[in-house]
């Protein structure tokens, strides 16, 4: 993680209290896991175009993912949630 408090402007409107980290992210990638080590930390939610080309770039780029931290997400839904780990 690169910065803790990012906010980004969509024409719907704000998506606030995100975290900002260097990984690799691909379209579609939206609402799915942000994980490392077995640990999850949120849930992807965009990316902050450092390449001024009007997309995210996918791989090793200077384009970085934003994601909602997981103790927000949980905040926002309201309740507690539980998560099958596989064992």
């Amino acid at each position: 993680m690169i910065n803790n408090n990012v906010s980004i402007q969509f024409p719907e409107g704000w998506l606030r209290e995100q975290r900002e980290a260097t990984y690799a992210v691909y379209f579609g990638d939206s609402g799915g896991a942000t994980y490392s080590s077995s640990t999850a930390y949120g849930v992807q939610s965009s990316c902050i175009d450092r390449t001024g080309d009007g997309i995210c770039s996918v791989g090793n780029t200077p384009d970085n993912a934003l994601y909602s931290q997981i103790q927000h997400v949980f905040a926002e839904l309201g309740g507690s949630m539980s998560i099958y780990t596989g064992n």
